[in-house]
């Protein structure tokens, strides 16, 4: 009995940090800056959401949505998503992961 309750316990617990550890794995700020906005897309597929420079056409920012927003019966669970940032030329600047809205 004791045995199976250890086993049980370990599995709960790499399960629980696998499942938290992929998001900052997959978004890893040093893998984006410094890169065009092509390379990023080429990578990583197309922005869920963008703005555009209106002078140049680049890419102002883009957002790829890690976990979207839902609101139930046994609760509000935040948007999760990385931002980048770009500069005039389409270079990214920076970046950073954003948990949006209040939770209920």
């Amino acid at each position: 009995m004791k045995s199976f309750l250890l086993i049980a316990l370990v599995f709960l617990l790499l399960a629980s940090i696998l499942t938290g550890c992929k998001v900052f794995f997959s978004y890893d700020e040093e893998d984006y800056i410094g890169r065009t906005e092509d390379q990023i897309i080429a990578r990583y597929g197309e922005f869920d959401r963008s703005t555009k420079w209106e002078t140049t056409g680049h890419y102002r920012s883009g957002i790829y949505i890690i976990k979207p927003k839902r609101v139930g019966y046994l609760g509000t669970y935040n948007e999760e998503h990385f931002l980048i940032r770009f500069d005039e030329n389409g270079v990214v600047t920076g970046c950073e992961y954003v948990v949006t809205g209040k939770g209920g």
